[in-house]
């Protein structure tokens, strides 16, 4: 059961001034699917950024260590749909599902840390984090307004999807260690259940094979691609 807000924590985390010297659109050099990861938060700071038309917006920078970290797929429709977790996957060979074989899934949308850090790369944005991207930990933003129905701390384990190839957050969800389930979430996945990511690692942690489009003898077996 997900606790009652307090922004106490937060506000006790010190807050860092920046001036930009252009608007502040920070959105319109971004773009590609972006990605998803599973991380445990190492430290966070906030940050207020004044840009040239004296606009000012509060964000605070999550800076986590990842755990895994996929690229998002969407369809033709523009629908997100689950990445491709390793190049093979195991399909069953036996009519009562008791032997699988390996076959070829296609290209993995699995990445690698440096990958990630490739593709969220915003220069202007890294003089003010770089200081805190120490052992191994990756910087992502959200205003600090999207934050407000969420309570996160430092190292509680979370899965962020960020808005296109940048560093910004698209949602962001606490997961509960001992039950691997979402308790609180901030964007416009906050409804628990609500994305195919929430909706497998919660068959995951149950012991349930995540389901297959193919109903057929031969179907995929895929539980074990989660892991690390």
């Amino acid at each position: 059961m997900s606790r009652i807000y307090d922004n106490k924590p937060l506000q006790s985390i010190p807050v860092e001034n920046h001036t930009f010297t252009k608007a502040w659109e920070p959105m319109t050099e971004t773009s590609g699917n972006g990605i998803v990861l599973e991380a445990i938060i190492h430290q966070r700071s906030r940050h207020v950024i004044t840009d040239s038309l004296n606009k000012k917006i509060r964000y605070v920078v999550f800076h986590v260590r990842p755990k895994f970290i996929l690229k998002r797929k969407f369809n033709s429709h523009g629908e997100e749909v689950e990445p491709n977790f390793d190049l093979t996957h195991k399909v069953n060979t036996g009519f009562l599902h008791s032997s699988y074989k390996t076959e070829a899934k296609g290209t993995s949308d699995k990445i690698s840390q440096n990958q990630a850090e490739s593709i969220i790369k915003m220069p202007e944005l890294e003089v003010w984090t770089n200081k805190y991207c120490n052992m191994g930990s990756i910087s992502f933003w959200i205003q600090e307004k999207e934050l407000d129905p969420m309570e996160v701390e430092d190292g509680d384990k979370v899965r962020i999807k960020t808005d296109g190839d940048g560093p910004f957050i698209y949602s962001i969800s606490k997961i509960e260690t001992n039950t691997q389930t979402i308790s609180n979430a901030a964007g416009p996945e906050k409804q628990v259940g609500e994305s195919w990511t929430d909706k497998i690692m919660d068959l995951k942690a149950q012991g349930v094979p995540a389901p297959s489009e193919d109903k057929e003898e031969g179907g995929g077996a895929e539980d074990d691609e989660w892991d690390d």
